[in-house]
C-alpha cells in the first residue's frame, strides 16, 4: 500500500517580514498625519497669540508715545507704532474672528477709532485710556485659552 504524502506548502519568512514592514509603515504613516495636524492647529494658535502680544506691545508703546508727541514727525511716529500694532492684530483677526467674531469686530473698531482720534490731535487724555484698555483687552485674549 502507497501512502501519498501531501506537501504542505510553507510560506516563506519574507512574506511575514514583508506583512510585518507593511503594517509598520502603515501606522508610521498614520501617527505622521496625525501629528502633522495637530501640529499646524497648535502653530496657527501660537501665530494668533504672538500676533495678539505684538499688537498690545505696539499699544504699550504708543501710550508712550502719544502724550510726548506734537505736530510733526513726532507724531507720525505715534502713528506708525499705532499702524504696526492694527497689522498685528490684522494677522490675528481671521482666527479671532473664527472664535468670536464680535470681539473681532469690537477690536477692529476700536484701532480705527484710535487712529481718527490720533489724526486728529486729540488730547491724551481721551486716546490713552482708549488705547490702554484696547492693550488689556488683546493681552487677555492672547492669555486666554
Amino acid at each position: 500500500m502507497t501512502i501519498y504524502r501531501v506537501e504542505e506548502r510553507r510560506r516563506s519568512p519574507l512574506w511575514f517580514v514583508l506583512a510585518a514592514l507593511l503594517l509598520v509603515l502603515v501606522a508610521g504613516g498614520i501617527w505622521w498625519w496625525r501629528s502633522t495636524a495637530t501640529s499646524a492647529t497648535e502653530s496657527q494658535a501660537n501665530e494668533t497669540v504672538r500676533a495678539l502680544r505684538e499688537a498690545a506691545q505696539g499699544l504699550e508703546v504708543f501710550v508712550v508715545e502719544y502724550p510726548q508727541s506734537g505736530q510733526g514727525a513726532e507724531g507720525a511716529g505715534a502713528l506708525a507704532v499705532l499702524e504696526r500694532a492694527h497689522k498685528a492684530f490684522q494677522r490675528a483677526k481671521p482666527a479671532l474672528a473664527a472664535q468670536d467674531a464680535a470681539t473681532a469686530e469690537a477690536i477692529e473698531a476700536e484701532f480705527q477709532a484710535l487712529r481718527r482720534l490720533a489724526e486728529e490731535n486729540s488730547s491724551p487724555d481721551q486716546v490713552v485710556p482708549r488705547a490702554e484698555r484696547l492693550r488689556d483687552q488683546l493681552l487677555s485674549l492672547a492669555s486666554s485659552p
